[in-house]
């Protein structure tokens, strides 16, 4: 059954099959396994135009301003075609950044697809618990900052 509950989400789903099947056919996924991805992966930026990058964020950041459920048929889609890359952990760091505070200025560049985000979960059961939540691409780049339970933690982006 698929997510696409309303004719708006069959319309956003065949959208990005379409897009899926353009920009990232079985091919790529052939060359994806066999030698490292590009980053940015080639359908990056067809992707950030299409608005995909950014469906679930608010207008205010140059998201679609669409939730959640929209980001899921985008999400289903990208995961049907088996599309490489960092699509899948972009989208939910800046759902996780925008449900913390949804102006935050990074998710201006997330949902333009200028950056490129991941999250990770601190699981507790570390011997080091350092709390430390980090999206990183190059420790060359800049460094901001998010809020997290009262506490700052360093967040690592890359600029396109």
């Amino acid at each position: 059954m698929p997510i696409a509950i309303a004719e708006e989400h069959l319309a956003l789903a065949d959208s990005v099959r379409a897009l899926v099947a353009k920009v990232a056919p079985a091919e790529v996924l052939h060359e994806a396994l066999e030698t490292p991805l590009d980053n940015p992966p080639p359908y990056w930026r067809a992707a950030a135009e299409q608005g995909l990058t950014g469906v679930h964020l608010a207008e205010s950041v140059g998201g679609q301003g669409f939730g959640i459920l929209e980001l899921a048929v985008v999400l289903a889609e990208f995961g049907y075609g088996a599309v490489p890359g960092p699509f899948v952990p972009s989208a939910i760091a800046s759902a996780l950044i925008a449900a913390h505070d949804p102006d935050y200025p990074l998710l201006a560049e997330l949902a333009a697809g200028t950056s490129i985000a991941a999250y990770a979960i601190d699981s507790g059961l570390t011997a080091t618990r350092l709390g430390m939540v980090t999206t990183r691409s190059d420790p060359g780049t800049t460094k901001g900052s998010a809020r997290n339970s009262g506490t700052t933690r360093p967040i690592w982006r890359t600029t396109l």
